[in-house]
């Protein structure tokens, strides 16, 4: 009895156990392409969320309640409302809301692109500075080593 039963599985073959490449790495490929879309759209939605929150203008009542607590970026003052988006649809999503609050949060305390002329005035004063020190230091030896000033 045990013999035949032995030789029943041995003699069936076990194909649900074998793997398909193909089918693997279109499994994969679709999977990749399904994190692709959606990291494409989730990307679509910031970009909308950032120009619209850009847009955003407060009025001089919401400016002083903004102005008495700067640090609140997550204050009501910057909740996308139907009238400050572009698609109404997005008022649901969470990716929207919280990148729309974040550009419209800066855009109320100021922040700026830094520019290329304020790299340069930066750089042109630490460049001055460094000569200054230079040249201080180097009167202050010259001076120490017994130079005469003045005849």
């Amino acid at each position: 009895m045990l013999i035949s039963l032995l030789f029943c599985f041995a003699s069936v073959k076990l194909t649900a156990q074998s793997i398909n490449r193909d089918s693997l790495k279109r499994i994969a490929f679709s999977r990749d392409s399904i994190i692709q879309d959606s990291l494409a759209a989730i990307a679509r939605i910031i970009t909308t969320a950032k120009t619209d929150g850009r847009r955003l203008r407060l009025s001089n009542a919401q400016r002083q309640k903004f102005n008495a607590d700067k640090k609140n970026a997550g204050s009501d003052l910057f909740k996308p409302a139907p009238g400050t988006v572009s698609d109404t649809l997005m008022l649901s999503d969470s990716v929207y809301a919280k990148a729309f609050r974040l550009a419209a949060y800066k855009k109320a305390f100021g922040y700026r692109k830094r520019t290329t002329g304020h790299y340069i005035l930066v750089g042109g004063v630490a460049a001055a500075s460094a000569v200054a020190a230079f040249f201080v230091i180097g009167i202050s030896l010259w001076l120490a080593n017994g130079a005469h000033v003045g005849v």
